[in-house]
């Protein structure tokens, strides 16, 4: 908020959207590399807010594109996991690492997952986001949108060539999830494309599922 300590002026333009302001600050001596008060710097905070002018001129002024900021999240992670649209393709098309993992191994398409921002993540995969990285927990962005009940992420997951047999560390497939959140046409396309329909869940129970999820020609 505008009264948290270490919030600067530069940070509260930002957080308002006032980019004349920012600008102004800039020209005044603003520092785009100081760190707000969660530890950000300006361009994180331009991305979750999704401001590009701010952005733009923070770039133009010498901000690292890909800087880390807490946890490791650097800005293309905040706009994913903020469901900033226009900002993750001005991001990317500046150069911006697709694939950036945070501390816990989570790129910029799993936190738009986990996030249910369906349309960034699709997006993200139209300019190439590996569909099967997974986090240091061995969730891949197929176990996130299986397990969210997200059919629209799963079917374009798969488009993608995402792997519909790969296992979390706890031993979770997708179609186990899939099967859990009654997805069924996500569940039909996963044994199309492969999946085991008897590859045995955390529990050692099978992932057979009935006629009602797997729909054969």
């Amino acid at each position: 908020s505008p009264g948290s300590p270490g919030v600067t002026p530069l940070f509260v333009a930002i957080q308002f959207g006032e980019a004349a302001a920012a600008g102004r600050l800039l020209d005044h001596g603003a520092s785009v590399e100081a760190a707000g008060s969660r530890g950000w710097s300006a361009l994180h905070g331009a991305a979750q807010a999704g401001s590009i002018e701010i952005a733009a001129a923070l770039l133009a002024r010498g901000s690292v594109l890909d800087r880390p900021g807490p946890g490791n999240m650097t800005p293309l992670n905040v706009a994913a996991a903020a469901g900033r649209r226009d900002m993750i393709g001005f991001l990317i098309e500046g150069g911006g690492a697709l694939d950036a993992r945070d501390e816990n191994g989570i790129t910029p398409l799993a936190h738009a997952l986990r996030g249910e921002h369906t349309h960034i993540a699709r997006r993200l995969l139209g300019y190439g986001a590996d569909p099967d990285l997974a986090g240091d927990d061995g969730w891949a962005p197929l176990h996130i949108a299986t397990s969210l009940g997200s059919e629209t992420s799963v079917l374009d997951l798969l488009g993608r060539d995402a792997d519909p047999n790969a296992l979390t560390q706890d031993g979770w497939s997708p179609l186990l999830l899939a099967a859990r959140s009654d997805l069924a046409e996500a569940a039909a396309e996963l044994v199309a494309r492969g999946a085991d329909p008897a590859v045995p869940g955390p529990d050692r129970k099978s992932t057979r599922l009935n006629s009602s999820h797997v729909k054969r020609p």
